[in-house]
């Protein structure tokens, strides 16, 4: 009689064996792609995030290189005498610049000394502002010193 009782019961724990194995299957095998599907989605909007940021740096750039070569342009020939001399027609000039680029907060032109002598956003310049100990200035001169200056400067 024990034999056959236990083979009443048999079944019994197959069906609650595979009504517990099943949904668990079912459950990794559903989370497993959701991770697929998941991962696959974030890539993809990474590579598109990168090629967007990519493209809005590459712009911001030429933005830059473009008022850097107008200003060289305007102030071609120029000597620092002239250039305060001219500094309310420059001042005028590179605030139209300034404006049409909205990436351009100011443009300010300074002399070997650190000493401004024009600007698109203050009329007149500072005539006691010294940049000469900034970083973006020394390494300007560095840069002239070893001749390896460009774009924006005279070599």
């Amino acid at each position: 009689m024990p034999h056959s009782r236990s083979n009443v019961f048999w079944p019994l724990r197959l069906i609650v064996v595979l009504s517990i194995a099943a949904p668990a299957l079912l459950f990794s095998y559903a989370t497993w792609e959701n991770y697929r599907a998941i991962d696959a989605q974030a890539n993809e909007r990474i590579v598109r995030a990168l090629d967007v940021l990519q493209e809005q740096a590459l712009k911001a750039f030429q933005t830059v290189e473009r008022s850097i070569s107008e200003t060289n342009e305007v102030l071609r020939g120029m000597s620092d005498r002239q250039i305060r001399a001219s500094e309310a027609d420059l001042f005028l000039r590179f605030k139209r610049t300034q404006q049409a680029l909205p990436q351009i907060e100011s443009i300010w032109v300074f002399d070997s000394k650190g000493q401004p002598l024009v600007s698109s956003t203050v009329l007149p310049v500072p005539r006691d502002l010294d940049i000469s100990d900034r970083a973006y200035f020394t390494a300007q001169k560095e840069a002239e010193r070893h001749g390896t200056l460009h774009a924006g400067g005279k070599p």
